[in-house]
């Protein structure tokens, strides 16, 4: 995932320093790859918490220095914390991604009450954050 991760923001800086774009534009480029950036380290960081002990527990298992039984509570917090770690994405991108949140609010009129920054609705004139 990670070399995945590091792949997709070298592409994102090689399109960017490869197009030419006035400077308030490359300004946009530049705040939206640190957007982007941030998603990928919040998202790759909840992986890893989420993740990272139930292989731990099958690295001790298949090494023989832990035993576990499935019934056993550590067994079925590890399996609850994967669980929950494909909860969190579309969580972490709702409130990193503005496209987002705006299909979100398309789609779900309940999403309607999450602030969308009005800067970054196409074309809209204001200025003003919406809450």
């Amino acid at each position: 995932m990670g070399t995945l991760y590091c792949r997709i923001y070298a592409h994102l800086r090689h399109r960017a320093k490869h197009r030419p774009c006035p400077p308030a534009q490359s300004r946009s480029i530049e705040r939206g790859m640190r957007a982007v950036l941030r998603t990928m380290i919040v998202t790759g960081a909840t992986y890893v918490v989420c993740v990272a002990p139930n292989k731990i527990q099958w690295w001790l298992h298949c090494t023989g220095i832990y035993e576990f039984e499935f019934s056993h509570w550590p067994t079925f917090a590890t399996h609850v914390l994967v669980c929950l770690n494909s909860c969190a994405n579309p969580i972490i991108y709702t409130f990193s991604i503005d496209s987002f949140k705006q299909e979100l609010h398309r789609l779900l009129p309940l999403a309607a009450r999450l602030p969308i920054p009005l800067e970054r609705v196409p074309g809209n004139t204001l200025t003003e954050t919406r809450t």
